[in-house]
């Protein structure tokens, strides 16, 4: 796997990748003309599903003569994907050159796909870019916390981690994350010295979390931790900043078929990893002058073996037409909002998705999950901390009250601990109406 993801191709677009960040608003546009025709010409010409597709829809490749005549062109969805699986794999692929992947999408449904085997490399350079922004080079030391099994669980004794000497990195599962055994992996944190995490924000932050229940010091903190996969919550970074206070928190938004990618700067805004794909949004929605939302439509520019063209991905985010200060000339993102799928509906019919700022001014949770299962109600599953009392929920239901729906239902479950998804991931909300 080290040799598929961090080859000589990784280290060259790696190089070149570190470049091309600095390109002029006409260099980007110009890039992205080229690849888009590219693709969509490819796509028409060695793809039966698209030749097919696009003719149903009385469109061409000669059809596009700049960027905004993307939008002629039909949209993809997972539900077409599915449906046509065989039909997308492109003529001068054999599939046993190409990766097989899936994403396991959450609805439950799983998503096949091929990869490219340069996909890897690339997508991992694009990545990596992101850390050397802030003066992090590969090879540096650091532990990764992630939701895949390292250690069998059933182990009692430390070690609770595994090294992967060729890429000076310490692995840490998350099932091994726990109280019992939170003093040998603070111990380790503080005799190693990373210089960053890396992994899902929630595993991070239940890392953290639990030291600060237990009053555990860290004196030799990471200098960075990077996230991706989940979005951070204000709450979450609160109590990492706890446990380390002079750490840079960063993170960056990416989709399990590598389509396209958004990564911070050190203005800790999301710029638009162009090389990759276009990032585009299906129905602007304006919040102001210079901001609008809508649901995200990803182009792959380097995945020929199975392409992905205005895909909806199925999250939404807010643009922004700002210029940022860092020098970079991408497309700014302020807010990657999450799964479109994954909203509470209140009794006066606004969609909500964030619920982190209710918990903003107490540490006494642990962890919280929203859960709606019927209308005019909600349901929070809390991890309790120790200082948890009736006056937290009593806080936590006026908060609602007050900023969400005076009139909306409050259930509190008490559990031990919130399962996530089969990928291993963390979710803050979940609705489970039809």
């Amino acid at each position: 796997m080290v040799e598929e993801r961090f080859n000589d191709y990784f280290f060259k677009v790696l190089s070149d990748l570190n470049e091309s960040q600095y390109y002029t608003f006409d260099n980007i546009r110009s890039y992205k003309e080229e690849h888009l025709y590219k693709i969509l010409e490819y796509a028409y010409n060695k793809v039966p599903f698209y030749k097919k597709f696009y003719d149903d829809h009385l469109v061409k490749p000669n059809d596009f003569k700049g960027i905004d005549d993307i939008n002629k062109f039909p949209i993809l969805t997972k539900e077409l994907i599915r449906a046509n699986y065989k039909q997308m794999l492109a003529r001068d692929f054999d599939k046993k050159n190409l990766l097989a992947s899936h994403t396991s999408g959450s609805s439950g449904k799983a998503l096949d796909f091929y990869q490219t085997k340069d996909s890897l490399p690339f997508i991992w350079a694009i990545w990596w870019r992101f850390r050397n922004r802030f003066g992090v080079e590969w090879g540096d030391k650091h532990l990764n916390c992630t939701g895949k099994l390292v250690v069998p669980i059933k182990t009692k004794e430390s070690p609770f981690w595994r090294i992967n000497k060729p890429m000076n990195q310490w692995l840490i599962n998350m099932q091994h994350i726990s109280s019992e055994k939170i003093h040998d992996i603070a111990n380790m944190i503080d005799l190693e010295q990373f210089m960053y995490f890396s992994g899902y924000p929630s595993i991070i932050y239940s890392l953290a979390s639990l030291m600060l229940d237990k009053g555990i010091k860290i004196t030799n903190a990471p200098h960075f931790i990077f996230t991706g996969a989940e979005k951070m919550y204000e709450d979450q970074k609160i109590v990492i900043k706890k446990i380390f206070p002079n750490v840079i928190l960063s993170d960056h938004y990416g989709t399990s078929e590598g389509v396209v990618n958004a990564s911070k700067c050190k203005n800790d805004i999301y710029h638009e990893d162009f090389e990759l794909g276009h990032l585009e949004c299906e129905e602007k929605h304006w919040l102001s002058d210079t901001e609008y939302e809508g649901d995200i439509l990803g182009t792959s520019f380097i995945n020929y073996g199975m392409p992905f063209i205005r895909y909806k991905i199925g999250d939404s985010a807010i643009w922004s037409t700002k210029n940022c200060s860092c020098g970079l000339h991408s497309q700014v993102i302020t807010d990657i909002q999450g799964r479109t799928e994954d909203y509470i509906i209140t009794p006066e019919g606004l969609k909500l998705k964030r619920f982190d700022y209710l918990f903003k001014d107490t540490i006494d949770i642990q962890e919280c999950q929203v859960v709606q299962e019927r209308l005019g109600h909600i349901i929070f599953r809390i991890v309790k901390r120790a200082t948890y009392s009736l006056k937290t929920e009593q806080h936590i239901e006026k908060n609602v009250h007050e900023m969400i729906s005076p009139t909306i239902i409050c259930h509190f479950e008490y559990v031990s601990e919130i399962e996530r998804t089969s990928a291993g991931k963390f979710k803050a909300v979940v609705s489970k109406l039809k």
